[in-house]
């Protein structure tokens, strides 16, 4: 089995064993309605309660590895670096060149 279709087989029983609602997103659903995409990982979204991301997210680390730790940083409440660095550089002037 392709190793990324056998990564999101691991992902949907483990969520499924805990109750999570997930959804799997990003290259591989792409892949799945039929578009072309190269892809090398399993992106997905869970849903959590407000405030217990963190009981979500620790599991998963113990159990898979990441590509990008920014995705944590994502999940937890809060400003995350990426969401404050887009949303200054969005808003910052520019000066304009001599």
């Amino acid at each position: 089995m392709n190793p990324i279709l056998k990564a999101a087989a691991e992902i949907d029983c483990f969520c499924t064993e805990r109750g999570l609602p997930f959804c799997i997103i990003g290259g591989l659903a792409v892949l799945r309605w039929g578009q072309p995409r190269l892809t090398r990982d399993v992106d997905l979204t869970i849903v959590a309660g407000f405030g217990a991301e963190q009981s979500v997210i620790d599991p998963l680390l113990e159990q898979f590895d990441m590509r990008r730790r920014e995705g944590v940083r994502a999940a937890l409440p809060g400003p995350s670096a990426a969401r404050h660095e887009h949303r200054s550089d969005r808003h910052r002037a520019r000066r304009p060149t001599v």
